[in-house]
């Protein structure tokens, strides 16, 4: 009953502040009609008591809250740990493959060690021209790259290579057949027959197929290293932290994506066919961690929908003055009777003990902060999540 701004104003600018809008707010007010009650929930007020008051009372229900909101925290954390245990297995999974192939390559090179210092016990040995004719056979093969067939291709080049040897009278023909076609070379072969036909050509011939692999070993281990470090990137975009302290800054939208699809590359790559569209979008201003956390729930939600099996279409554009992000699954759809609970803390379709039902409520609470909004829409085989964010945000 304040003159200018009253206590149901300024419940609701505080509700409206991203700064304050999870302060509990308790009205203690003459005004006790019903009417009134009713509003100042419907303003996000979470108790309400009339006077007379007893300061007991008033004490024990202040503590009361208190000990709610530590416990709707403690929640929310296991909410978003419970999602980190969901990324555990594929992350392992992820890390152990390009280890795997750091420590074969590790194995190859090894062994290509070995054969260069055979090479060089050789060369002391080996004319010019054959010389020439060897390091021209690892130029070519190293410039053409290796030629895809299939195996049934592979072994008819092998045996007309053998056979085009035997009748050159090249000693070794099937060994070196063998050999050549790895490295891709079967035709016009006569060019390097002084090298075919040299007391140490099967080991000439080794060592250059050798050190072709050595180079694709070295591209293998190139990827796996990349994929370990996009991998531990996104593990270091993506954090469970006590978003409160978080301060505001220029956040590019498409990058929070890319670190949650990164994350979640292993269970992709198991059965979900992904597909992205992206639009150059302006950078918003924001919570970086806040909504990489959306982005988190709204792709584990759609994994859980399709039973991850299925088609996951992620897009990024503008609307008038917003940026969107639509976030697509096939999965069964949102029955229409339960669409308008889902939001609401506590409320889950999934069985008990697999969930919290804070997600949305989670996405929900970080879309209002950012002073945008979520819509959702649902049929069996489609459902479409879009948030939409203001180009500018207060």
């Amino acid at each position: 009953m304040m003159p200018e701004l009253d206590g149901f104003e300024t419940c609701k600018l505080l509700k409206e502040n991203a700064e304050t809008t999870n302060i509990p707010v308790i009205f203690l007010t003459a005004r006790g009609e019903v009417e009134d009650i009713v509003k100042g929930f419907e303003l996000g007020a979470i108790d309400y008591i009339t006077k007379p008051f007893n300061p007991k009372e008033l004490r024990v229900r202040i503590h009361n809250h208190l000990q709610l909101k530590m416990a709707h925290n403690q929640l929310l954390k296991s909410e978003k740990m419970a999602a980190l245990g969901y990324l555990v297995a594929g992350i392992a999974h992820e890390i152990n493959t390009p280890f795997s192939v750091l420590q074969s390559g590790i194995g190859q090179l090894s062994t290509m060690s070995k054969h260069l210092q055979k090479f060089s016990d050789l060369s002391q040995s080996l004319s010019s021209d054959i010389k020439q004719l060897f390091f021209r056979l690892l130029k070519m093969i190293e410039d053409q790259g290796r030629i895809p067939y299939s195996t049934w291709e592979a072994r008819q080049h092998r045996e007309n290579l053998t056979k085009q040897l035997e009748t050159m009278q090249v000693p070794h023909a099937e060994d070196l057949a063998s050999n050549m076609v790895d490295m891709g070379v079967f035709t016009e072969i006569e060019q390097y027959l002084p090298l075919l036909r040299h007391d140490f050509s099967l080991d000439l011939i080794e060592i250059v197929n050798k050190s072709y692999q050595h180079q694709e070993t070295l591209d293998d281990m190139q990827m796996a290293v990349d994929r370990v470090s996009k991998l531990i990137f996104a593990l270091k975009n993506y954090s469970f932290k006590d978003f409160t302290g978080e301060q505001k800054s220029e956040i590019i939208i498409q990058e929070g994506i890319e670190t949650v699809l990164a994350l979640y590359h292993n269970q992709i790559k198991q059965g979900i066919e992904l597909v992205i569209h992206y639009q150059n979008v302006p950078s918003i201003t924001g919570y970086k961690d806040e909504l990489i956390q959306v982005w988190m729930n709204l792709i584990q939600n759609a994994f859980q929908a399709m039973e991850h099996q299925g088609r996951l279409e992620v897009s990024l554009y503008t609307r008038q003055d917003n940026v969107v992000v639509d976030i697509t699954d096939d999965g069964h759809g949102i029955p229409e009777d339960i669409r308008d609970k889902i939001f609401k803390p506590f409320f889950t379709t999934r069985p008990s003990g697999e969930g919290t039902g804070l997600g949305l409520d989670i996405v929900q609470r970080i879309v209002d902060k950012h002073h945008g909004r979520i819509n959702v829409e649902s049929k069996p085989g489609k459902t479409v999540f879009s948030v939409l964010l203001p180009i500018t945000i207060r």
